[in-house]
């Protein structure tokens, strides 16, 4: 298997493993690596060596996500797909908002729990709510000096 297949490949078995679509996962991986970054539904369908219908359901689960996006060019009839530029940064922040949100459920869950409440029940939402206000509190920086050090980055290769 060349290179570019294993890691295609491996990509699909990575989302796959994260309860994901294994071929969403081939054409992200695909689109990540190859040339040119924007590849029709043909473009995928030759280089994944799969159905057309399948790629064009997953490729479609992509979009709606926001991990990919359809463009057009002029003068071409077909649409082109590509990873949606400022994808990653916005995964993280709905991450951001995943963690407010088991916050709260935590915080609502010790409230409803009984005084006669198994002591590991009650363990398990002070863990969540443990976790979940760490990563609430900390994760801004981290993304606000990511956001940093990438502005930089790219004024540097300007």
């Amino acid at each position: 298997m060349e290179p570019q297949e294993k890691f295609v490949e491996d990509f699909g078995l990575f989302f796959e493993a994260q309860n994901l679509n294994r071929t969403a996962g081939r054409i992200f991986g695909w689109l990540l690596i190859c040339t040119p970054a924007e590849q029709t539904l043909d473009d995928l369908t030759d280089a994944l060596q799969m159905a057309k219908s399948t790629v064009s359901t997953s490729a479609r689960f992509l979009d709606e996500v926001g991990m990919v996006e359809r463009v057009s060019k002029p003068g071409i009839r077909k649409d082109f797909y590509r990873i949606r530029p400022g994808f990653w940064e916005q995964a993280l922040k709905g991450a951001m908002s995943q963690f407010a949100g088991f916050k709260q459920f935590a915080e609502r869950g010790m409230d409803l729990v009984a005084d006669d409440a198994a002591p590991e029940q009650v363990r398990v939402l002070k863990e969540m709510h443990s976790v979940y206000s760490f990563f609430s509190r900390e994760f801004p920086a981290l993304l606000e000096q990511w956001e940093r050090e990438h502005r930089e980055a790219l004024n540097d290769e300007s």
